[in-house]
């Protein structure tokens, strides 16, 4: 969308995920898609890493602050994540 702006894109943008066989499937032009009704969302990010716009990359559950809405976690990492946003808000404009 940047570049149909005009504005010129230097480096990838990164795409972090934690879902490793989507960040696989989307990075190897020889996976098959099996299901419709994502084809042309999965077309369109497979597009984007073709040419470099984008770069998925695996996030891992202490570094993912979705994982304490989604995942049980431990009380430290729950915690980290939990002062992370906190920390996030606070010093935010």
């Amino acid at each position: 969308m940047l570049r149909a702006l005009g504005i010129k894109i230097e480096k990838p943008c990164y795409l972090y995920g934690d879902n490793l066989g989507v960040i696989q499937n989307a990075s190897t032009p020889e996976g098959v898609l099996k299901k419709k009704h994502v084809a042309l969302s999965f077309h369109f990010v497979r597009e984007a890493v073709a040419t470099k716009v984008i770069m998925p990359r695996k996030l891992g559950s202490p570094d993912n602050f979705a994982d304490m809405l989604t995942k049980p976690l431990d009380k430290n990492t729950f915690m980290g994540h939990v002062g992370g946003i906190l920390w996030m808000t606070a010093t935010m404009p």
